[in-house]
């Protein structure tokens, strides 16, 4: 019955091979120690085991070769991601950057955009007049003049004095004709309302020019003719009551 341990010549001779890789025997050692190959040595002759090993040694070392270019071509694939995957992060480290002194040229040009906007506005306001300086001011609003309705409570008179001292200080207000008397039918109420519609009227045959002529018209109904010649009728007769004088009134 065959040994079922290996020959140790072919043993010895492929281990002082200088041309074995040593990971490659430690390969081989362990292939060795397995079950499957001490079967096969066990059912080959001694004399082919040599032949056997020498076989099995070859292939081994064949696919060692394989499997050492396939690590050096993964590490070549590895060492080729790694420098992509660097110049990935330059690149990206360099956009950064950019986008970086972006953001600083857009708020370096929006502040200079903003300063040149102030000196425009600036520089306008003194050459154009403001709008107060170009428009002149109005004058101040003067009371109103009081209604005036029949002439009883409030005499024609005075109230035709008021309407005209109040147009006269507020011109500027009332421009226009149709202005001014529009101010005086506004102060109108009652009868003196009544006489003069029909003249403000826009169809009317005689309408008024200016607000003189409605003050013309509300005279010659309301204002009293005979005013002066009452006036100075009432002043003739005035007179002083007699006094009776007591003694105590010469006492010194």
């Amino acid at each position: 019955m065959a040994s079922p341990n290996p020959d140790p010549a072919p043993s010895t001779a492929a281990g002082n091979d200088d041309t074995t890789p040593r990971h490659a025997s430690r390969l081989i050692s362990f292939r060795l120690d397995s079950s499957s190959v001490a079967r096969r040595l066990e059912n080959t002759e001694e004399k082919d085991r040599y032949a056997k090993l020498s076989t099995l040694y070859q292939a081994l070392e064949q696919k060692f070769h394989e499997l050492e270019a396939r690590n050096i071509e993964l590490q070549n694939d590895n060492d080729e991601a790694l420098v992509q995957y660097q110049g990935a992060i330059e690149q990206q480290n360099r956009a950064q950057t950019a986008l970086e002194a972006a953001l600083v040229a857009e708020k370096a040009a929006v502040a200079k955009q903003n300063e040149m906007a102030m000196k425009f506005f600036d520089l306008q306001n003194r050459s154009t007049p403001s709008m107060e300086a170009a428009v002149p001011r109005k004058s101040a609003r003067m009371p109103d003049a009081p209604m005036f309705s029949d002439g009883k409570e409030v005499r024609y008179e005075a109230w035709a004095t008021t309407i005209r001292q109040k147009l006269l200080a507020n011109a500027d207000h009332y421009p226009e004709p149709v202005h001014r008397k529009l101010y005086v039918q506004s102060r109108c109420e009652g009868k003196a309302q009544l006489h003069i519609a029909p003249r403000m009227d826009e169809a009317s045959t005689r309408p008024y020019e200016d607000a003189e002529d409605i003050l013309s018209h509300l005279r010659s109904v309301f204002a009293n003719p005979n005013r002066k010649a009452e006036a100075y009728s009432a002043y003739h007769q005035l007179a002083m009551k007699p006094r009776v004088l007591r003694v105590a009134d010469w006492s010194l």
